[in-house]
């Protein structure tokens, strides 16, 4: 599970990065429900059903990633019904600039991962959804400049029920 969530945030700069060079317009405005729509096509990450370490909820499948002129939106899917489970925390961290030692080598929760060189996040997007209902206020949004520090939430969040669950958020560029 560090392997692919450490995938995820590889995944994600790739998409930042590049989207970001190719111009403001982004790729369209998806539908704010925890369901991947068609304009974020294809995954950028995925990995198999069955290593949540015992936890369906802590086993997530796919990362999308588009974004519009205002807003990034991040949509990934979790081998469990995170509503019925009631209990996740997730954390996404981000690397923006690629450059070797510019980022932070530890989670900004203090979670038993590490980050290495050449992949070193600036921001840390993080949620816990043992709460209900879902809403942005179940949200961190944090930025390494040296140390950690929150500097808000999410915009807006998503989230759908069901076999597979989907969470999605929404935050300005």
């Amino acid at each position: 599970m560090k392997k692919f969530l450490s995938s995820l945030a590889l995944m994600a700069l790739a998409v930042l990065t590049g989207a970001s060079l190719a111009g403001a317009e982004g790729f369209g405005t998806p539908t704010m429900d925890g369901i991947p729509d068609g304009v974020y096509g294809a995954a950028e990450a995925a990995d198999p059903a069955g290593d949540g370490a015992g936890n369906a909820n802590m086993d997530l499948l796919e990362l999308y990633v588009c974004n519009d002129a205002s807003y990034w939106y991040f949509c990934f899917t979790i081998n469990d019904d995170i509503n019925a489970t009631n209990w996740g925390k997730y954390l996404l961290h981000i690397d923006i600039d690629g450059a070797d030692g510019s980022g932070a080598t530890s989670p900004s929760w203090a979670r038993a991962v590490t980050f290495t060189d050449p992949h070193l996040p600036e921001y840390s997007l993080n949620s816990w959804v043992d709460n209900p209902p879902y809403d942005a206020s179940h949200t961190q949004f944090w930025q390494y400049t040296g140390s950690w520090s929150q500097s808000g939430q999410i915009d807006a969040v998503a989230l759908n029920a069901g076999t597979t669950s989907g969470i999605e958020w929404k935050i300005e560029k």
